[in-house]
């Protein structure tokens, strides 16, 4: 029996597919495929296959050589690559050393910021550092301030500037 008109019996629709068909069968895994089903069944498969209705239950070979158009003599056995295999071999064969100056100079780059961040946190760090510095500064000549009007002799001066001074020690007394 014919395979299309086997097809059409089970499925009640026409086979749409055999352009693919026709593309497909003499590629390398179609062929290793069915030589491996022909060494087993030699060529025939019976139509009653589990899973598959069929309206006659009786063992029918189905030739799949039947309507073979084209050159069977055509044997590759050489699988085609995969897509990772095949990308590394065009970027193996489109090697441009200009890509490899740009990665250069992207690493350099990278190694360029990664120094000018260090180099901005110790700088921030020093900044840091000399301000607190400044403050300690400012604190200590204040104290020498309040020190000097702390011993500073009031017995001669006016009253107004008496009482000044007193206000201004009590100030700093209550701060400390």
């Amino acid at each position: 029996m014919n395979a299309k008109a086997l097809y059409k019996e089970m499925f009640k629709t026409k086979f749409t597919f055999e352009h693919c068909w026709n593309i497909l069968r003499h590629h390398p895994k179609w062929l290793t495929n069915n030589q491996a089903k022909r060494g087993k069944k030699k060529g025939l498969i019976s139509a009653s296959s589990p899973g598959i209705s069929s309206s006659s239950t009786a063992k029918t070979p189905i030739n799949l050589d039947e309507n073979d158009n084209g050159d069977t003599n055509f044997v590759d056995l050489e699988r085609p690559f995969g897509k990772k295999s095949e990308k590394l071999k065009i970027r193996e064969k489109n090697f441009n050393p200009l890509v490899t100056i740009l990665e250069e100079m992207r690493a350099d780059q990278k190694e360029e910021r990664a120094r000018k961040a260090d180099m901005n946190e110790k700088k921030y760090l020093l900044e840091k550092e000399i301000l607190e510095i400044e403050k300690r500064k400012a604190d200590l000549e204040e104290l020498r301030e309040e020190e000097k009007i702390m011993r500073m002799e009031t017995s001669g001066m006016p009253l107004i500037f008496k009482n000044i001074i007193i206000i201004v020690k009590w100030r700093s007394l209550k701060k400390k």
